[in-house]
């Protein structure tokens, strides 16, 4: 369990449905059987910040872990950090397999600050590493819509989607999309401070 690197410890017990009613049991209890881990398919929880998304992807890691399976969780800042200097010192292919050990990867935090196209590019190789391969559980506070804007695209991903296409598309089609709305809790948090969502 510490070598997922979570912020904080969660579980699906503690999540307060009747708080954020929007966020389906009967789909999370189905993903709680970690069937889409063993068909490498990624799961991806879209919502405004406070809403739960990083309570959950924490859950789900720390169900998988139970499971006995690999999981490493990272905010998308800290996984870039990691990428861009990887590939400062001559070593991203390394970094990039190690990466691809884990049989759940969770990458928090997609949207709150937009990613170079250089930097996309990195994402997308990391993509195509754990294509079919891992799961991946994603936590965005932006729609579909938005993603080619926050990876390096011009905002319109359909005309012009740059390196997030492949990040985008394969997330649709090899997993679940998740939508968490509702209102923010502002006494008791959803999510660990440090999860910033």
């Amino acid at each position: 369990m510490n070598q997922a690197r979570f912020p904080t410890i969660k579980t699906l017990e503690q999540f307060d449905f009747e708080f954020q009613p929007s966020v389906d049991r009967h789909v999370l209890r189905n993903l709680s059987g970690l069937a889409f881990v063993e068909r490498g398919e990624n799961v991806i929880f879209l919502g405004p910040p406070g809403v739960g998304k990083t309570h959950l992807s924490i859950a789900l890691g720390v169900r998988a872990c139970e499971a006995g399976h690999r999981v490493e969780f990272q905010t998308l800042d800290q996984l870039m950090t990691r990428l861009k200097k990887a590939r400062e010192e001559n070593r991203l292919d390394r970094t990039l397999k190690q990466l691809s050990y884990p049989k759940v990867l969770i990458v928090d935090e997609i949207g709150y600050l937009p990613l170079s196209r250089d930097e996309a590019s990195l994402f997308f190789r990391l993509i195509n590493r754990l294509y079919e391969k891992a799961s991946m559980i994603l936590t965005s506070n932006k729609s579909f819509a938005d993603w080619g804007e926050v990876f390096g695209g011009t905002g319109d991903r359909h005309r012009h989607p740059g390196p997030a296409a492949a990040p985008c598309n394969h997330g649709q089609h090899q997993g679940r999309e998740l939508p968490a709305q509702g209102k923010t809790p502002c006494r008791h948090a959803q999510e660990p401070p440090t999860g910033g969502q």
